[in-house]
């Protein structure tokens, strides 16, 4: 377990979940987490330390390095100093680097609101029954987005989805926004 004092610290200097990206407005909703999970072979070190919510840190994915076996895997990459695989997504031959499988459903939302397709005018957008982005991070019956990730142009992300959901939910938006599903591979 990390130490009270090194939480205090943290919170003193940067009170930001680092999973959410939202203020953690008392110390006591906070709890300090492993950047690389302790069952990984994470150290509980201060370097190692991060502040969040103590609810984004109860309800981060404990499976990291699950693939989707859907998706063909072509040239596997390792970061060695976090033992986990990355991805590289392309889109209409533009490669982008993903640290994790959120992360792809980021960086596609990212790349449409980059092209101009997404914008603060044509939100919220909901695919399914849920929204998907939005200008604030609330869905349409005022629940607050579980999980929201920032997107540029300040616009917000629903991030509470599986490996498996956030592959799905990139094809969709992209379909949405008429770019083909034929045009997004996705390596391992």
């Amino acid at each position: 377990m990390f130490s009270y004092e090194l939480k205090e610290i943290l919170y003193k200097t940067n009170s930001t979940c680092a999973i959410c990206n939202q203020k953690i407005i008392d110390i006591d909703d906070s709890a300090l987490d492993h950047i690389e999970q302790y069952w990984a072979g994470g150290k509980t070190i201060p370097e190692n330390a991060r502040l969040t919510h103590r609810y984004c840190n109860n309800a981060r994915s404990r499976f990291d390095a699950y693939s989707n076996k859907s998706i063909i895997i072509v040239n596997p990459k390792v970061n060695k100093n976090r033992k986990r695989k990355t991805r590289t997504i392309t889109i209409e031959n533009e490669k982008i680097f993903c640290e994790n499988s959120v992360s792809v459903l980021i960086n596609t939302a990212n790349w449409l609101i980059n092209k101009g397709k997404i914008t603060k005018t044509n939100c919220p957008i909901q695919l399914g029954k849920s929204v998907l982005i939005n200008n604030s991070p609330i869905h349409l019956d005022k629940r607050p987005f579980f999980g929201a990730k920032i997107l540029n142009h300040n616009l917000y992300l629903e991030g509470n989805w599986s490996t498996e959901h956030c592959i799905k939910k990139s094809k969709e938006l992209l379909m949405f926004f008429g770019v083909s599903p034929t045009r997004f591979d996705l390596d391992d």
